[in-house]
C-alpha cells in the first residue's frame, strides 16, 4: 500500500493584516526592462541543444535542455501573463540547494517556502476576499514551480522557431530564436494567433520568452517567462514560526493516527479536534495544552451502531480498535486566536492512501 502523508494545514481567513505583507520577502523585482541592453548580432554563433547548423530548432529537445539546467542549477524563474493588460499570471520561484520559494501574485495570491529536508510546506494563499496560511508534508519532488515549467512548456512547445542572430542578455551571450506562426498539431492548432521571441544560452536554459497568442475567441495573451541561475539564498517568510507543524503516521498495527507536533504555538485545552475516518467526522477535545513535542493519538472504538472516536496521549491497544489502514484518515485543529495572527487557523494532519497514486497490488492496471 502507497501512504500518503499530508501534514499540518492552517488556514487563516480574512482579515490577517499581518500576513498580507509577508509576500515582500520575495527577493528580487520583476523583470520589465531586462532586456535594456539587448543588442542583435548575427556573427559567432553559440551551440545551443536543439538548435541546427540550419537555424532549425527542436522545440522538445530546447525544452528537455531548459528543465536540466534549472534541475542542475539554483534558479529564478519568473511567469507574467496579461489578457487585454490585464495581468492574468504573476509567479516567481526561488530555488537553490537548500530551500524553495514560490511566491504568487494577483487575484490568487500565494507564498510557499520550503527546506530541502521536504518535511513541511508553509503556504500562504489568498482567495478573493479570503487569505489562508499551511503547512504540509512534500516528501517527493518540488512542485511549485509546477505552473511556470507547464506554461513554458505550452508556449514554447506550440512554436516553430528558428534562430534569427545573437544578443546580449543580462552581460551574456544568448541566441535570439523567433517564431510567427503555431504548429499545426495539438493543442498549438487552436491559436489563430502566435509570435514569440526566445533568448537561450548555450546549456539551453530559456532566459527570457516573450511573445502573444490567442486562442478560440478569447483576447490575445501576452507571457513574459524568465529564468535564471544566480540565486545563493531564499528568505524564510517571517510567519513561519508562527504554524503549528508536525507529521502524522500510522501506528499500533493501523489502528491510531498519531501526531506529533513539532513546532508553532501551544494549543489551549479544551480545544475542539476533528477526527475523520472510514467516512465518518467526529469531533473530541484535548483534556490538557498541546505543545509542541507532544503525540496525540487518534483512534476509533467498535460502537453498537457507530464508532467511538478517542484522543490518547499514549499508544492505544490494537485489540480494542477498529483498522484505519486501508483509508484516509485526518485529525483538524482549530485556533480561534492564534498567537501572532489576527483570523483563526485551522490546521490539519492526514495519513492514508495516495489520490494520486495507485494503492493495492493491480489498482493501476
Amino acid at each position: 500500500m502507497i501512504l500518503y502523508r499530508h501534514c499540518v494545514l492552517a488556514l487563516v481567513l480574512a482579515g490577517c493584516s499581518g500576513l498580507a505583507g509577508e509576500p515582500t520577502a520575495t527577493p528580487g523585482a520583476d523583470p520589465g526592462d531586462d532586456e535594456e541592453n539587448d543588442r542583435d548580432d548575427t556573427a559567432g554563433w553559440p551551440t545551443v541543444p536543439g538548435v541546427a547548423v540550419d537555424g532549425s530548432v527542436n522545440e522538445s529537445a530546447l525544452l528537455n535542455a531548459h528543465f536540466e539546467a534549472l534541475n542542475e542549477s539554483a534558479s529564478r524563474q519568473h511567469y507574467l501573463t496579461r489578457s487585454n493588460g490585464t495581468v492574468d499570471s504573476n509567479a516567481t520561484t526561488y530555488r537553490n540547494d537548500s530551500h524553495l520559494l514560490h511566491r504568487s501574485r494577483g487575484t490568487f495570491s500565494s507564498v510557499t517556502y520550503q527546506p530541502t529536508d521536504r518535511e513541511w510546506t508553509a503556504e500562504h494563499e489568498r482567495w478573493g476576499d479570503e487569505r489562508y496560511v499551511f503547512t504540509d508534508d512534500r516528501s517527493g519532488a518540488i512542485s511549485a514551480g509546477s505552473s511556470i515549467g507547464f506554461g513554458l512548456a505550452i508556449y514554447v512547445g506550440s512554436g516553430q522557431f528558428e534562430r534569427v542572430g545573437t544578443s546580449t542578455y543580462r552581460g551574456a551571450q544568448v541566441v535570439r530564436l523567433e517564431a510567427d506562426s503555431a504548429k499545426s498539431t495539438g493543442l498549438a492548432a487552436e491559436y489563430q494567433q502566435y509570435e514569440a521571441s526566445l533568448l537561450v544560452d548555450e546549456r539551453g536554459l530559456l532566459r527570457r520568452a516573450t511573445g502573444t497568442v490567442n486562442a478560440g475567441e478569447g483576447p490575445p495573451t501576452s507571457f513574459d517567462i524568465t529564468a535564471t541561475t544566480d540565486v545563493e539564498t531564499v528568505p524564510r517568510p517571517t510567519w513561519v514560526p508562527k504554524l503549528v507543524r508536525g507529521e502524522a503516521s500510522l501506528v499500533a498495527n493501523d489502528t491510531a493516527l498519531a501526531v506529533r507536533i513539532t513546532g508553532g504555538p501551544t494549543v489551549p485545552a479544551n480545544t475542539n479536534v476533528e477526527f475523520s475516518s472510514r467516512l465518518r467526522t467526529v469531533t473530541v477535545q484535548s483534556d490538557r495544552p498541546i505543545e509542541p513535542g507532544a503525540t496525540l493519538y487518534f483512534s476509533l472504538s467498535p460502537g453498537e451502531y457507530e464508532p467511538t472516536a478517542t484522543l490518547t496521549r499514549t499508544p492505544p491497544d490494537p485489540g480494542t480498535r477498529l483498522d484505519i489502514g486501508d483509508d484516509r484518515s485526518q485529525a483538524t485543529i482549530t485556533l480561534e486566536d492564534p498567537p501572532g495572527l489576527d483570523a483563526p487557523v485551522e490546521a490539519f494532519f492526514r495519513v492514508g492512501p495516495s489520490p494520486f497514486e495507485p494503492s493495492g497490488d493491480g489498482a493501476s492496471e
